[in-house]
């Protein structure tokens, strides 16, 4: 993925799925860190609970529905994705026993705009400071309206497609 780059380059993953992977990805990680002698460093960005639950479950729940089966209420989803949505503070703990000190975990709601946040951390890290993103937009998917979901939660209630979670 980094071949041919120069010393001097930085390469970045996004991914906003990844902390529940910590197995096998985070030691799959370190040991192409340890291999190739390119350093790692893990950037996490934590929400509260309570708004990160509700998010989670517009989007999975109601919007993109990936469970089989009827929608489920806000409390029934929780309880069937806990390990997978309400927990991630520990899968997040789990990728810190990794990478110990190359981990940074950021408090999202203390932050006013996560991708200048990301993008200074980039500069201040890689001692380059031509590392630019070309957008900072502070929110690129927004949650549609209550209206929409409800509509994405009829329209997804009766169906039972494979649940890939």
């Amino acid at each position: 993925m980094f071949s041919g780059l120069p010393d001097d380059s930085v390469g970045f993953v996004l991914n906003e799925s990844l902390h529940h992977l910590h197995s096998p990805f985070a030691s799959s990680l370190k040991q192409f860190e340890e291999r190739s002698q390119i350093q790692i460093k893990i950037k996490a960005y934590a929400r509260n609970h309570g708004d990160y639950s509700v998010s989670a479950y517009k989007q999975w729940g109601l919007k993109h529905k990936t469970n089989t089966g009827p929608t489920l209420s806000y409390t029934a989803w929780c309880q069937k994705f806990e390990k997978l949505f309400i927990c991630y503070g520990q899968q997040l703990k789990e990728w810190k026993e990794v990478f110990q000190d190359n981990m940074m975990t950021y408090n999202y709601d203390l932050i006013e705009n996560i991708v200048i946040h990301f993008q200074n951390i980039l500069r201040s890290e890689s001692d380059n400071q031509l590392v630019a993103l070309e957008k900072t937009t502070v929110r690129s998917n927004k949650t549609p309206g209550m209206d929409r979901l409800v509509l994405h939660a009829l329209a997804n209630h009766g169906v039972h497609q494979q649940s890939f979670l």
